[in-house]
């Protein structure tokens, strides 16, 4: 048996996903309706009048099939989802 080594292991690959899991949602979740509602703003205004502002620095990009990449992907489809029934919430009050 390996005993706690294994263990160890495992509680770090589970720390890698659930830590590039939350990264990742707040990255969405906050992160790009800043980023979209400045790139709206500066193309319509035809200049640069919001500046790059960044509350929540992009994830870094995790090696295809770890545990943190699968982390990463639900993070940032989780925040998607979140943002599409905000939105979803907030057109539907005022139809």
């Amino acid at each position: 048996m390996s005993g706690s080594g294994s263990s160890e292991e495992e509680n770090k690959k589970n720390d890698n996903f659930v830590g590039a899991f939350v990264h990742s949602l707040g990255h969405s979740v906050i992160q790009g309706p800043i980023d979209g509602v400045r790139e709206i703003v500066n193309t319509v205004t035809n200049k640069e009048v919001v500046p790059k502002c960044e509350v929540v620095k992009r994830p870094e990009k995790a090696e295809y099939g770890t545990p943190a990449w699968n982390g990463q992907q639900l993070g940032q489809g989780a925040g998607v989802l979140g943002i599409i029934l905000v939105c979803g919430r907030i057109f539907r009050v005022r139809m």
